[in-house]
């Protein structure tokens, strides 16, 4: 087995981590939409009808750990569902470990997420996690009546109080793609996890010409504040997070960048399934 120089306990340790850093990119990826969504500055910027995005949907990502692809993920629109009698969107997002990784340490995770037909907020959200000799099950349930979310990790059970037009880690990512981005640009809009609704927050830098997934993309780059966020990040003080979203109506994440105290990931864009014809513009070549 090659080691890129690493004694064998670090390489099952940094293979054991690029699942969990993906899921923490998630929720920064997702969550950073979180960070990125309507201060008063950006109120009513979005336009409910023309959703950049439909059923059907699937974007496919490898992410590379240390010199190795140790992961797959996808995010993918599933078909409108009902929640309460009312119609909603359903997200999901799954990784898995590939199989060299997957040898020593396999996960595979689950998130799913449920949100308004309007996409103004979330509505439930659920993660399966599974690795070895243990599984986690995590659920929030939003009640808008009262402003709380019931969240439930296993056995251990919260109550949450919401800020208005809250969503979850999956479906504000969602929510993000219905918005313009513009260099210098900083976006904020609560977001709930399992422990609380933070208010998080992302700067739009320049817009850049990426490689990923065997293509350049033109894209804005994107950087979350990471000091409201949990896990990984949280415990590294220097750990940076940098996202690139294509320039175009689509606003794909085609890119995503970090840097922790264990190492760093890249994670790829290399296929998209489009339910209808896709939408051109930008620099896709």
């Amino acid at each position: 087995m090659v080691h890129y120089g690493l004694m064998p306990f670090q390489v099952n340790r940094q293979m054991a981590t690029a699942p969990r850093l993906l899921r923490s990119a998630a929720r920064i990826l997702f969550a950073f939409t979180a960070i990125c969504w309507c201060g008063p500055e950006c109120a009513g910027a979005a336009n409910a009808a023309a959703f950049p995005f439909a059923p059907g949907e699937k974007l496919r990502y490898d992410v590379y750990w240390a010199g190795i692809k140790a992961a797959e993920a996808m995010l993918e629109i599933m078909p409108m569902t009902a929640l309460d009698g009312k119609a909603a969107w359903h997200f999901a997002m799954t990784a898995d470990t590939t199989p060299l990784v997957a040898a020593i340490y396999p996960v595979h995770d689950r998130m799913d997420s449920w949100a308004d037909a309007d996409m103004e907020r979330a509505l439930r959200y659920t993660e399966l996690k599974r690795k070895p000799f243990d599984v986690k099950n995590l659920s929030i349930s939003f009640d808008w009546k009262s402003n709380t979310a019931r969240t439930a990790k296993n056995e251990k059970k919260r109550l949450v109080e919401l800020k208005p037009e809250a969503f979850d880690p999956l479906s504000i990512f969602y929510y993000f793609r219905m918005q313009e981005l513009h260099e210098n640009r900083i976006l904020t809009r609560p977001v709930a996890d399992r422990k609380r609704c933070m208010q998080a927050v992302a700067r739009v830098h320049g817009r850049q010409t990426v490689r990923s997934g065997g293509r350049l993309w033109d894209a804005w780059l994107v950087e979350p504040d990471l000091r409201s966020i949990e896990g990984v990040f949280k415990k590294n003080p220097d750990a940076r997070l940098q996202i690139w979203v294509s320039a175009d109506e689509r606003r794909l994440p085609v890119l995503v960048k970090s840097r922790v105290a264990v190492g760093s990931f890249t994670a790829e864009l290399v296929s998209i399934e489009h339910p209808q014809p896709s939408v051109q513009g930008g620099v896709e070549r």
